[in-house]
């Protein structure tokens, strides 16, 4: 999950995870990210 989340910091998928989750700047957030890697 820590590889995810680095991912999620570290490419520009934070935008596409903000929008999923709403207007709820969580960068953690527990997102099915796998599909993406």
């Amino acid at each position: 999950m820590k590889k995810s989340l680095q991912i999620i910091e570290e490419f520009p998928f934070k935008k596409t995870v903000r929008a999923q989750t709403g207007p709820v700047p969580r960068k953690w957030y527990p997102l099915p990210v796998k599909p993406v890697l």
